[in-house]
């Protein structure tokens, strides 16, 4: 009996077949009841029919992707994630520069590796900054 494939709508008679086969194995002898109820799943698993799926409105308050970010918002990330991406960089190649023994630690190879770094992200930066920041027409 419960060698059938389980399905979405046939998964309750399962689940019954399964504690009855368990109540007889066990014997009489145990306190396991029957359920009280049909165990059934929401309407909208077993139903063919399209209009009983729930639908998820759009939140009216909530900014759609057409409306234009903040500038100055804008901004503040844009240079939050040049930040992040000197500091990452500079600190990636400080430590294979100090694994490597090319100088040591708190020494002016390592304030001229972040200062480096930091000139080339400023560059960098501004040749992007009109890609990203520009106001889409």
């Amino acid at each position: 009996m419960l060698a059938k494939t389980l399905t979405l709508k046939n998964l309750p008679d399962a689940l019954h077949a399964r504690l009855a086969a368990t109540q007889e194995a066990i014997g009489a002898a145990t306190t396991m009841r029957p359920l009280p109820f049909r165990i059934r799943p929401p309407p909208w698993i077993c139903s063919t029919s399209e209009s009983r799926v729930p639908k998820l409105q759009p939140d009216p308050s909530s900014a759609t992707a057409r409306e234009p970010m903040n500038p100055t918002l804008k901004g503040v990330a844009y240079v939050s994630v040049w930040v992040v991406l000197w500091g990452t960089a500079a600190s990636v190649a400080d430590f294979v520069l100090l694994e490597r023994g090319a100088y040591e630690a708190g020494t002016s190879g390592q304030g001229i590796t972040f200062a480096s770094y930091g000139v080339a992200a400023v560059v960098l930066a501004v040749r992007l900054a009109d890609r990203f920041l520009k106001p889409k027409p």
